[in-house]
């Protein structure tokens, strides 16, 4: 790879460009944590109960609504608990 190929793949990147298809979701936990930590009820913390918090997290975000906390999903939580604590 050459060095422009390298600094056009990191700018893509930072800027939203990649295809989130290619990253998984986020696992359970750090979801859990997140949801939890902006005050999102996560049920008994079941598979179809973290699905459901996700869903209502990305509905108050503005996000498709799909349940999967995938890179942007997680990318708006992290920048919404910033927010919220620096409004604290």
């Amino acid at each position: 790879m050459t060095v422009s190929t390298t600094i056009g793949a990191m700018a893509r990147a930072l800027s939203g460009l990649v295809d989130d298809s290619a990253n998984p979701p986020a696992d359970a936990r750090t979801v859990r944590r997140l949801l939890d930590a902006l005050r999102v009820n996560t049920g008994d913390g079941s598979p179809p109960a973290l699905s459901r918090a996700v869903s209502r997290f990305q509905a108050m975000a503005g996000l498709p609504a799909d349940g999967v906390a995938g890179p942007r999903t997680v990318h708006m939580m992290v920048v919404t608990l910033r927010r919220t604590r620096l409004a604290a």
